[in-house]
């Protein structure tokens, strides 16, 4: 599978979705006011439907910042 995505939509959506500002984005992480666990289930529903992937749960439960979700959709793209 591979999957079209850049570093600019990636920031995009994140921005956007938790409503910080680009800049702040390497600063995100799971337990932060901007991400508890209601929002990470939200987060996870809309990456696979804006890249159209599915993430498994191991690696659901594993996810506790902005760049680890990037390391994930760059693995999704090599697919």
């Amino acid at each position: 599978m591979t999957i079209k995505v850049n570093k600019k939509r990636i920031e995009d959506f994140f921005s956007n979705f938790f409503d910080v500002k680009i800049k702040d984005l390497k600063n995100l992480t799971l337990g932060s006011l901007e991400w508890d666990s209601m929002k990470h289930v939200a987060l996870i529903s809309e990456l696979e439907k804006e890249f159209k992937i599915k993430i498994n749960m191991k690696k659901i439960s594993d996810i506790r910042n902005y760049k680890h979700i990037l390391k994930i959709l760059n693995e999704k793209k090599r697919e």
